[in-house]
């Protein structure tokens, strides 16, 4: 994440914050709301979605709704197969994904994607 992507954060009706996590085998995804906060961070890159919405409102006055979605994997490292805990959580996340456009947004498109 980067400074520039408040821009077009601001613009946006809806934010999804898609992430893997270290997790044991058969762990599920996780889901929850984000709301602006202010952390501490490096100038170049935000780690925190949080801070990336609160430099949004501050910047352009305005942020979208926001949720962090999380997948487990056991195994962060780079293979050529999903492990059956992140292949499930994958599947999930992008049936949430799906739930949360359709709720939030109402019209199950949002007008910018970030």
């Amino acid at each position: 994440l980067t400074p520039e992507l408040a821009e077009p954060l601001a613009a946006a009706r809806l934010a999804l914050f898609v992430d893997a996590r270290l997790a044991e085998e058969g762990e599920g995804l996780r889901v929850r709301p984000l709301e602006p906060a202010i952390a501490r961070s490096s100038p170049g890159h935000i780690s925190d979605p949080r801070f990336l919405l609160a430099l949004a409102r501050v910047a352009y006055g305005h942020c979208p709704r926001a949720w962090s979605i999380t997948v487990p994997a056991p195994d962060l490292a780079l293979g050529e197969r999903l492990s059956p805990t992140a292949e499930r959580g994958m599947g999930d996340a992008l049936r949430q994904i799906a739930m949360l456009i359709e709720r939030e947004v109402g019209d199950g498109r949002c007008t910018r994607s970030v």
